[in-house]
């Protein structure tokens, strides 16, 4: 859900009796807390725009069982994951066939050229991955509900600028900014 759009949510809701969006959001984010969700803000990386993600906080057997992914679309996932924070130059992103490279490095050989672009096809289609120009980056559905995933498995990477670091944490409100590092807009 875009800014604007939760923004005339709550203004609906409230009647704006309470038009402080910061206010609700925080009351919000307060409520669902202790059902292991949060309310969270990250960036678009193509269009800059700000979207609120609703992520859910636990990490147990049930909610990792709940993906609609083969274990092989998962490994798969992971290594473009991999691919992208690790990318040369720090461009944080992969050209398709960069991404359909990754195919084989799933080591199973029912996993093939044509189920590695049905994957990725799916991974733009539900915000995992974004695909701009030819390009794959993180799409806000990774930076919303991978970000732990991401700060601990790749802290190395995402040290070595703290524009990345910015980018991870930007649910916390933010100005816009043209600057860029590699595909992640801040």
């Amino acid at each position: 859900m875009s800014d604007l759009e939760l923004k005339e949510l709550i203004t609906k809701i409230y009647d704006s009796v309470e038009s402080d969006t910061t206010t609700v959001i925080q009351k919000i984010r307060k409520t669902i807390e202790v059902y292991g969700l949060d309310l969270v803000k990250k960036l678009d990386q193509i269009t800059g725009t700000g979207y609120w993600c609703l992520v859910n906080t636990k990490v147990d057997t049930l909610a990792s069982l709940s993906t609609g992914y083969s274990l092989n679309e998962l490994t798969f996932m992971k290594l473009l994951l991999e691919g992208i924070l690790t990318s040369e130059n720090n461009v944080f992103s992969l050209t398709y066939h960069e991404a359909l490279g990754k195919v084989a490095e799933v080591n199973v050989s029912t996993f093939k050229k044509k189920e590695g672009q049905l994957a990725l096809d799916a991974f733009v289609k539900d915000g995992w991955l974004e695909l701009d120009s030819g390009r794959f980056s993180l799409g806000i559905r990774t930076l919303a509900e991978l970000q732990d995933y991401l700060r601990d498995i790749y802290s190395q990477e995402l040290n070595a600028d703290q524009n990345c670091i910015k980018c991870l944490n930007c649910d916390k409100e933010y100005e816009s900014s043209d600057s860029t590092i590699g595909n992640i807009k801040l």
